[in-house]
């Protein structure tokens, strides 16, 4: 992620750790970066396991989230927009939406409660205060700086020669199994 983001970053700090390493073909920098924040991120499990176990389960209800996003859209939009595909639950792919977005609310809504009772400041569970900061955060960035974002840049002309040669896209095998999208008109 680290390189993603300086990758697409007009920043010179960013730029710095978008670079590649010409030897290895790998971006050094910023692996290097993400190394030295998980190890300092594992060390804040011994100075507070509260603040630890806060992030942890905050990360845990975001990536919920990321699942659930698309399968609430498709509850309450319909599958009608969705191009033809090879597999079709029908009506049970509904009940799979619903149930998936149940089944969040309820893990998302329970992973912030307290871990034991009575619930003291050092056993306070401040998952909610974690993802509404965060939120916030989010939010502001999304208003000053989202629409200067360009996005990365996509050499589109490579990918459709990779697709010609068959590198990418229709047909190619994925663990053995070839795999054809559904023929777009």
């Amino acid at each position: 992620m680290v390189w993603a983001f300086a990758r697409d970053s007009d920043n010179v700090v960013w730029k710095y750790f978008a670079h590649i390493d010409v030897e290895k073909g790998i971006p050094v920098r910023a692996m290097l970066v993400s190394a030295a924040f998980c190890a300092l991120y594992g060390l804040l499990y011994f100075a507070s396991s509260t603040a630890f176990n806060s992030i942890v389960t905050s990360a845990t209800i975001y990536l919920n989230l990321t699942y659930v996003i698309p399968q609430t859209i498709l509850l309450f939009r319909g599958r009608s927009l969705l191009p033809t595909r090879v597999l079709s639950l029908g009506p049970l792919g509904w009940f799979c939406n619903a149930f998936s977005l149940f089944a969040v609310s309820a893990v998302s809504i329970l992973l912030c409660f307290p871990p034991i009772i009575p619930v003291e400041v050092s056993s306070m569970n401040y998952t909610s205060v974690v993802i509404f900061g965060l939120a916030a955060i989010v939010m502001i960035l999304w208003f000053t700086t989202g629409k200067s974002f360009r996005g990365p840049d996509v050499d589109v002309e490579a990918i459709e020669a990779l697709a010609a040669a068959g590198l990418v896209g229709r047909g190619r095998k994925f663990s053995g199994v070839e795999w054809r999208a559904p023929k777009e008109d």
